[in-house]
């Protein structure tokens, strides 16, 4: 009997890397499909001519989109899938901003957006809105973070929205519990 074990054994060995390996790859595509249609569900149909490949915790997009709020806010979209850990954001966009172009003018308008969002989230939820991360571009903003309560969540939306000069709120937002 023992004869017969141990053939088997150095066979289950032998196909173990094999088959685990299948199942990593599986795994990394099955993350690759979640960020791509994250992707499009959060951004709209422009996101869906980015590819994604993912590897290790590791997103990396690219691919060609038409507008410059897409290709900055994809790599946000990205971290908000499960499992991904770090992003590289290669995708390029027709209408991206360059210098010389308005991107310095257009950057600082973007920044000041950001902050009227963070001062207007910090007077409506508090130390919670610590919580919260905030990215915009050309009038687009994404609030990514958790929150502890269904109520904080629609009201940081509702606020973020209300702040003169945004245009689109895309919520990456979890509720804990």
């Amino acid at each position: 009997m023992r004869q017969r074990t141990v053939p088997f054994m150095i066979l289950f060995a032998a196909l173990l890397p094999l088959a685990s390996g299948s199942l990593f790859a599986d795994a990394n595509a099955d993350t690759a499909k979640a960020v791509q249609a994250a992707l499009v569900e959060k951004l709209g149909g422009d996101a869906g001519n980015i590819q994604v490949a993912f590897y290790d915790g590791k997103a990396v997009l690219s691919g060609k989109v038409t507008e410059d709020w897409t290709q900055e806010l994809a790599k946000e979209v990205a971290l908000y899938v499960a499992g991904v850990t770090k992003v590289e954001n290669q995708v390029e966009a027709a209408k991206e901003r360059k210098i010389g172009t308005g991107k310095m003018a257009a950057e600082t308008v973007d920044a000041g957006l950001e902050a009227d969002v963070k001062n207007a989230l910090s007077k409506e939820i508090g130390t919670h809105s610590g919580d919260v991360e905030i990215e915009t571009c050309d009038g687009v903003v994404s609030l990514r973070g958790k929150l502890p309560d269904a109520a904080r969540h629609e009201l940081a939306m509702k606020t973020a929205a209300g702040v003169k000069g945004v245009k689109k709120v895309i919520d990456l937002l979890t509720v804990a519990g």
